[in-house]
C-alpha cells in the first residue's frame, strides 16, 4: 500500500447531459501526507481504428491540506456534466468518458483513481461536438478550388515531364497520363455542367440544419428545367459516415465506414415541362446515434445527397451537410435508466470502455403523401 490511496465511487454510471455527476472520493493514508490539492476532473477520449483524441470536461477542487496517519476520508461531490461529446460505440470510433481524481503530493508520484461513466444526450444550449467541429455552411460539399488546384498541378507536372523527357514516346506517355489525371479531377464539373444544361440547378432548402437525436431531417427541393424532360427517379439519401485517421509507418491513412443510410423517393413530376417549377419535400427519421463529431483524427459526418436520375444523360448529384446534435428543446424519448449500484473503479484502468449504443440498420423510407407547397420558392429563378 502506498502512502495515499484513492477510490472514486459514482452514484450512477449512466446519466444524461444536464444531470449532475455525483458520488464520493475515498482517501486512505498510512502516514502524514501534505496534499496541495485533491482535484476531480471528467475526461473523454476516443479509441478504435484511428489515433486517439481526447479532451477535458468540468473540474473541481475537493480538498487542500494535511491527512494524518491511518486516517480515512470521504469527500462527496456533485459535478456538472459536459456539453459533449456524448458516449458512442461504433464501427471505427468509440467515445468514452471517465471521472479521474488526482492528489497533488509534493516530491512524490501523484496518486490517481478513475471511474468510467456513460454520457447520454440531453437538452443543452450549445452541444460540443469535438475540438475540430464547425457548423456546416450553407451549400453543398463541392470543393471546386481544391479540384482546380489539383488539375493545375497535374498539368504543370505533365508539361515538366514533356520538357525533360528525351524520347518522343516518353513525352506522349506523359501527355496521356496528365490528360487522364486532369479529366478525372474535372469530371464532376463536366457532369454537373451537363446536368445543369437540361435541368438547371435545383434549389435546395435544409429546413433542419440541426437535428435532435432520433429526430426528423427535413429538406425542400424546387426544380425548374431549361427544357422539357422526364426523370427516371428523384431521391434523397441521408447517411452518417465515420472517418478514422491512423499512422502506418511514415504514412497517414484514412478509413471510412457508413454506419447509417436511409433513402427516400421524392414526389416530383416525372414529366417536367420547360419553365415549370416542380416542388417536393423529404422527411427522414434519424436514429438516436451517432451524433456529429469532429476531432483531429476522428470524425462523424452527416450528409444528405440529392439525386435526380435523368435518362440517357449525366445525373444530378449533390451532397449537403447537416448536424445531428441535441439542442435546448431536446426531449429524450426513452425513460430515465435505473441507477447503477456503487462500485469502486480500478486505480489506473488500462483503457476506458463504453456501453454499446444501438444503431438502426440500413433501410429505405416510403414516400410521403403529397404536400401542399403553394407559395414555396415564389419565383425562385428570378434574377
Amino acid at each position: 500500500m502506498s502512502s495515499c490511496d484513492l477510490q472514486v465511487i459514482l452514484d450512477r454510471n449512466r446519466l444524461r447531459q444536464g444531470e449532475p455527476l455525483t458520488g464520493e472520493v475515498r482517501v486512505a493514508v498510512n502516514k502524514e501526507v501534505h496534499c496541495k490539492g485533491l482535484t476531480l476532473e471528467s475526461q473523454w477520449q476516443t479509441h478504435g481504428r484511428g489515433e486517439r483524441d481526447k479532451g477535458k470536461g468540468p473540474k473541481r477542487l475537493l480538498f487542500r491540506g494535511k491527512w494524518r496517519p491511518h486516517e480515512k476520508q470521504a469527500y462527496r461531490f456533485s459535478l456538472p456534466t459536459a456539453s459533449g461529446p456524448c458516449s458512442y460505440h461504433g464501427d471505427l470510433i468509440n467515445v468514452v468518458w471517465r471521472l479521474q481524481a488526482r492528489a497533488d503530493i509534493p516530491w512524490a508520484l501523484d496518486p490517481k483513481a478513475a471511474a468510467d461513466f456513460a454520457l447520454e444526450p440531453g437538452p443543452v444550449r450549445e452541444y460540443y461536438a469535438g475540438p475540430e467541429f464547425k457548423p456546416p455552411s450553407p451549400g453543398d460539399l463541392s470543393h471546386p478550388f481544391v479540384r482546380i488546384f489539383i488539375a493545375m498541378v497535374a498539368l504543370g507536372l505533365t508539361l515538366l515531364f514533356v520538357y525533360l523527357w528525351p524520347s518522343s514516346i516518353g513525352r506522349w506517355i506523359s501527355i496521356l497520363g496528365g490528360l487522364v489525371i486532369v479529366l478525372g479531377v474535372l469530371y464532376p464539373f463536366f457532369r454537373s455542367w451537363l446536368a445543369q444544361a437540361k435541368i438547371h440547378k435545383p434549389i435546395v432548402m435544409i429546413e433542419t440544419p440541426r437535428v435532435d437525436p432520433g429526430g426528423v431531417f427535413k429538406m425542400r427541393v424546387a426544380v425548374q428545367p431549361r427544357r422539357s424532360l422526364s426523370l427516371n427517379q428523384a431521391s434523397v439519401r441521408v447517411a452518417a459516415v465515420e472517418s478514422a485517421q491512423y499512422i502506418q509507418g511514415t504514412q497517414t491513412r484514412t478509413v471510412r465506414q457508413t454506419v447509417f443510410s436511409k433513402a427516400m423517393p421524392l414526389d416530383l413530376v416525372q414529366q417536367l415541362r420547360m419553365g415549370q417549377t416542380a416542388r417536393a419535400r423529404a422527411e427522414i427519421q434519424l436514429p438516436a446515434a451517432p451524433l456529429s463529431f469532429a476531432a483531429r483524427h476522428n470524425r462523424i459526418d452527416w450528409s444528405a445527397e440529392l439525386h435526380l436520375d435523368i435518362p440517357n444523360w449525366p445525373d444530378w448529384k449533390k451532397e449537403y451537410l447537416f448536424t445531428a446534435a441535441p439542442g435546448p428543446g431536446f426531449r429524450p424519448q426513452a425513460p430515465a435508466r435505473e441507477e447503477q449500484p456503487r462500485r469502486p473503479a480500478p486505480r489506473e484502468p488500462a483503457e476506458a470502455t463504453s456501453p454499446r449504443v444501438a444503431r438502426r440498420p440500413v433501410e429505405t423510407a416510403q414516400a410521403l403523401d403529397p404536400v401542399d407547397l403553394d407559395g414555396f420558392f415564389d419565383d425562385p429563378f428570378e434574377g
